[in-house]
């Protein structure tokens, strides 16, 4: 049997992934600047968009 904790853990992140999917299916295979023009710029850090936005 599973503890507790752990199993609390193991939903968490289980609900995360599933939100994380969810919310980023949208924009998924979107180029950054057809992102941008669609829903607007954010002042999101260059350090997040990595190398390809």
């Amino acid at each position: 049997m599973i503890n507790e904790p752990l199993q609390e853990k193991a939903l968490g992140s289980y609900l995360s992934f599933a939100c994380s999917e969810l919310l980023g299916a949208t924009v998924e295979f979107m180029p950054l600047k057809q992102i941008q023009r669609r829903y607007g710029v954010h002042n999101i850090p260059k350090a997040l968009v990595g190398p390809l936005g």
